[in-house]
């Protein structure tokens, strides 16, 4: 109770000083400043609580902001004397709450309450930082006096030194650092960061209780925050952005020295003596102990703490000041007592000797972010990469580094660190965000045709983004070394590939063809899954390193080592089809992920080679010592067609669940049928088979496959049985199949001949499509309906890059077909939904999307090629005008949002349609797409005011979203400028208009001009509310002009 009543009375005393200070007498002042005085320097004890400490301190400096120096002379005087007389007589309690009164002094010169100017507060930082050189002198003189005690482990000293460290944090705020004192200063940093070490504190650390003045406490609690403290001085050092390039690389001089002695002890490059000769005993010796201390990081106290304290620094010495200091050593021969390669060194046993997940990323990004530095800076430009050209060490330094990495990717060899990623969760390979289309937004926008919302990609888990991070900071490494570290990469691919293969002979699926797992203990169990995870990882890593793989050409006749590779990853494939269905009996779920993973990344091996353009045949070969593609014969392609189809065939159309499994294969399929070098093993697929013979029997297994599989798509029941994802990539595939020989499309007629390519065309999109695009279907199953209209979109999509026969080819076909008069009519029905409630309302808002969808992408990709029925651009504006009214009870999602306004930017690149829907559009935006971008409004803003509220709230809710809004009124404003004006002379109200000048419409001009004015005014918004502030502004910017030149054209006469 006494502590409130305190509390309360210096509440009083301070609401006087900030507020009537001024309006107080000389002796009322003197009276007040001595009793506050009286009660901070006299009255408090170290058991006092600190908040009250703190709230005296701040009456104190609050006065001292009004009247230092000329009314308050003594302000730091009276503190800097109680610090001195109580060292002197040994009362470290009182040296304790005497720097911490100096703290909070600091604190508030620096920042005073709101009373005091501008001007004042510059001049209090300048009074300040004046009484650097006494302070500093002070501090200094207390470490001499601390430092050299903390061997007693006195938990009294160790709360002074805490103090000194924390006070000394602040002043590093402002005070400069070029100082006589700063040689002392530093070496008191040095020797605080490194007690608070976990190195120093197991090694020093005794049996016996600690006595302390105030509580029995565990002394490593007290040298852990010691070395926190210190570490987070030497943080704000280098943090400084106020200083000269000069004086920050003297500095440094002093700061790297710490830094890599904190180093060495959390690496056990540098170890310490022990105090506590049993812990000396248990751990084996010094270095055996320390060894130990790295393995278990985890047995010190606060150690992760210690450890991103120490990452906080180095990412801001590698980003900031490392590249240069190092430069000048390696390339201009600058002589310095720091070398760059025992601190590189350092980094590397400190990435890693820490089991913590985000230390070791971090140090990743620092490895990826000097790598990439040294590949600018020191290899060729533009030439072939070379490793000499890297200075003396570098080289050896990071192949170095890369093969540690390597090792740190496989349980063989970093099982412990795998272990503790496993037991943070399992990692499916269903959740992998790569296998499958993106989940929402202006890329895909699939999720508009489903009956379900839109969905965000799940989050990576630990594994997964420890083995993305490492392959990528290692591809960097291997483009700087590649010959040592690609050729440590084949030999753990083949190692692993060994481990496999002797996994699957033990388990019978080849001699007996049966599936038993070796399994029966848990050792066995735990060397499975590690085989397992070590060959998945090995087929991921050289599907990431393809670009740096070399192999020797291969004489004539000759299995060369590009081929051996080649063929390990189709012996897989073979491998998996044979396991593929065992995989459900599987009881033990993590050995079940083990083997689904090990297929996944073998399909998507083998995709990454074909997508990257890495197989050439023999007979397009003009440079006969290429060496970094896989080099194929006439036969060798038709024979690696035939069995990797013949496999892909039962992946796909397997009723399985293994849904990741059908993906992958069918993206497989798809890179087979649209890369230009297999392609002729599938030319005229579609049509009679050859005949059998010794030299087509691979090509035309392959093509019966093909058209196994067409057959299977054009089958309704049994297309349904496929997942989604899968049936989009088959349909992409054939549509991009029927678009690789635009010849064959000249002429489409619907008398061709039965085997014609083009009939195969109609046919596929007749028996895909139009059972689901009927108006009967849209009105009994419309979920149906809007997915296999979300398939069309997205097969018209892939048609993008093709030619422009191949585009006039689909827009034939879907006229010829019915399908496109089948959607209109669907199109026209949806617009007569009913609206009697909110789900009727929302249902015709999803139809009338989806529609909009559609035309949107056919207009942009077919309709300049062919014919286009002329009533598409009349029922696109019955459709936005529909959306205005569809949406009047409730605001619009987000994620639909941003599609609508992508669909509308696509349609402002036809003027022609486009000019037809401003009128539409305008009124849309306003009343309905702003309300559901700032989601606090629920009546559509009529007046300039409330029109102007709402584009600042939608700016600031959803930045992105209005950046996509302003770019459409801008293209309304530009490419529909005509929509805005009309003639003079068409205008009844102005008689005998010699001029035909244009004249702003009455009916627009308000809401033009709102429009225009609410953008200008939103400028004022966060700029952290856009994704991209500057394009918005010059957004608004153009719209700026516009409206001046409306104006203009205005002002002019009849």
């Amino acid at each position: 109770s006494d502590q409130y009543v305190a509390l309360y009375c210096l509440g009083v005393v301070e609401a006087v000083v900030r507020k009537r200070w001024s309006l107080l007498d000389t002796e009322q002042q003197a009276e007040l400043l001595r009793l506050v005085q009286f009660y901070l320097f006299q009255r408090t004890t170290i058991d006092n609580p600190h908040f009250l400490i703190k709230k005296a301190a701040k009456i104190i400096a609050s006065i001292a902001s009004l009247d230092w120096p000329h009314d308050y002379p003594n302000f730091l005087d009276d503190v800097k004397t109680f610090i001195s007389e109580n060292l002197n007589v040994g009362n470290f309690s009182k040296v304790t709450i005497g720097l911490f009164i100096l703290r909070v002094f600091v604190e508030q010169l620096l920042d005073p309450h709101e009373v005091v100017t501008y001007q004042r507060k510059r001049q209090l930082r300048e009074l300040l930082v004046a009484q650097a050189h006494f302070l500093y002198g002070l501090l200094l003189q207390l470490a001499e006096s601390l430092v050299v005690d903390l061997a007693s482990q006195s938990s009294l000293r160790c709360l002074t030194i805490l103090a000194w460290l924390e006070c000394f944090s602040e002043l590093l705020r402002v005070f400069p650092l070029d100082t006589d004192y700063q040689i002392g200063i530093y070496a008191a940093l040095y020797v605080c960061s490194l007690v608070g070490s976990p190195a120093f504190i197991l090694a020093c650390t005794s049996e016996q209780p600690v006595s302390s003045q105030s509580a029995t406490t565990d002394p490593s609690v007290f040298l852990t925050r010691i070395g926190l403290c210190a570490l987070s001085c030497i943080q704000e050092i280098v943090e400084r952005k106020d200083l000269s390039v000069e004086l920050m690389l003297k500095q440094l001089w002093f700061v790297f020295p710490i830094v890599q002695s904190n180093l060495s002890l959390r690496t056990g490059d540098m170890v310490l003596p022990y105090c506590n000769a049993e812990a000396g005993k248990r751990s084996g010796g010094v270095k055996g102990f320390c060894q130990g201390q790295l393995c278990e990081p985890q047995s010190c106290h606060n150690s992760v703490d210690y450890t991103m304290k120490l990452v906080d620094i180095l990412r801001y010495l590698m980003a900031n000041f490392f590249f240069q200091i190092s430069d000048n050593v390696f390339s201009h021969g600058a002589t310095s007592t720091f070398d760059p390669m025992r601190f590189l060194g350092l980094l590397h046993d400190f990435t890693f000797a820490s089991l913590d997940l985000d230390a070791f990323l971090a140090c990743l990004h620092m490895w990826s972010s000097y790598l990439d530095f040294a590949r600018m800076r020191y290899l060729p430009q533009g030439g072939g990469v070379s490793s000499l050209a890297l200075p003396n060490g570098l080289r050896a330094t990071f192949i170095g580094f890369g093969r540690t990495l390597l090792c740190r990717l496989f349980y063989s060899d970093s099982a412990r660190f795998l272990e503790s990623l496993d037991d943070e969760g399992s990692y499916t390979f269903e959740q992998l965000p790569s296998l499958s289309f993106p989940q929402c937004g202006s890329e895909d926008p699939f999720f508009i045709f489903l009956d379900e919302p839109a969905q965000v990609a799940p989050e990576s888990n630990d594994y997964s983004s420890f083995i993305r991070e490492s392959l990528t900071t290692l591809n960097i490494a291997i483009g700087l070394v590649p010959e040592e570290l690609m050729n440590c990469v084949l030999g753990r691919y083949y190692n692993s590939w060994n481990d496999y293969i002797s996994f699957i002979q033990s388990s019978e699926l080849l001699s007996l063809n049966r599936f038993i797992l070796p399994c029966e203990t848990p050792q066995q169990s735990m060397r499975t899954h590690w085989i397992l995870r070590d060959y998945a990882t090995s087929l991921q890593l050289v599907g990431f390193v393809l670009e740096h793989l070399r192999f020797f050409p291969q004489k004539p006749g000759e299995a060369g080592a590009s081929s051996e590779f080649l063929q390990s990853l189709i012996y897989g494939l073979q491998i998996a089809q044979r396991l593929h269905g065992f995989l459900p009996s599987v009881e033990d779920e993590r050995l079940r992920l083990d083997l689904i993973g090990v297929l996944v990344h073998n399909l998507l091996t083998l995709q990454a080679i074909i997508a990257g353009n890495y197989l050439c045949c023999e007979s397009a070969l003009s440079d006969a010592q290429i060496c970094d593609k896989f080099i194929l014969s006439t036969s060798q392609r038709d024979s690696m067609v035939s069995e990797v189809f013949s496999i892909l065939e039962q992946f796909i159309l397997s009723r399985s669940k293994l849904s990741s499994i059908q993906l992958c294969a069918a993206r497989l399929f798809n890179a087979f049928c649209a890369y230009p070098v297999l392609y002729p093993s599938l030319s005229n697929a579609l049509e009679s088979p050859p005949q059998v013979n010794e030299a087509n029997t691979n090509k035309r297994q392959a093509l019966l496959v093909f058209r196994r599989v067409f057959d299977y798509i054009c089958d309704t029941d049994r297309r349904t049985s496929l997942p989604r994802d899968v049936l989009r990539f088959l349909l992409r595939t054939f549509i991009g199949y029927f678009s690789c020989d635009p010849n064959s499309f000249s002429n489409i007629q619907a008398s061709s001949p039965p085997d014609d390519k083009p009939n195969f065309f109609q046919q596929f999109i007749t028996s895909v499509f139009f059972p689901y695009l009927s108006p009967t279907e849209m009105q009994q199953h419309p979920e149906s309906h809007l997915v296999y209209l979300g398939l069309l979109d997205d097969s018209v999509r892939e048609l993008e890059s093709s030619g422009a026969s191949s585009r006039r080819a689909m827009n034939t076909v879907l006229q010829c077909s019915g399908v496109l008069d089948a959607i209109v009519t669907c199109t026209t029905n949806a617009l007569e939904f009913p609206t009697t409630n909110k789900d009727s309302d929302f249902m015709r808002l999803k139809f009338c999307t989806a529609y909009l969808t559609f035309f949107t992408t056919y207009i942009r990709t077919l309709s300049q090629f062919g014919t286009t029925k002329a009533s598409i651009p009349e029922l696109l504006c019955r459709v936005v005008g529909s959306l205005d009214s569809a949406t009047g009870s409730g605001s619009i999602p987000i994620p639909l949002i941003d599609c609508l306004l992508d669909i509308f930017l696509q349609l402002s690149q036809n003027r022609r349609t486009f000019s037809l829907l401003i009128g539409d559009l305008l009124g849309f935006c306003q009343r309905r797409i702003l309300i559901g971008i700032g989601a606090n409004e629920s009546v559509p803003p009529e007046g300039i005011e409330d029109l102007t509220r709402s584009v600042c709230n939608a700016a600031q809710n959803n930045g992105s979203s209005m950046e996509k809004l302003v770019k459409l009124f801008v293209a309304m404003l530009i490419d529909g400028f005509p929509y805005f004006f009309t003639q003079k002379r068409d205008d009844p109200s102005i008689p005998a208009a010699e001029h035909s000048v244009g004249l702003i419409k009455s009916d627009t001009r308000n809401q033009l001009m709102a429009n225009v004015s609410s953008l200008m005014q939103s400028t004022q918004t966060p700029q952290s509310g856009f994704a991209d502030f500057d394009a918005f502004y010059q957004s608004v910017e153009q719209a700026n002009a516009i409206q001046c030149a409306t104006r203009r054209v205005q002002s002019v006469g009849p």
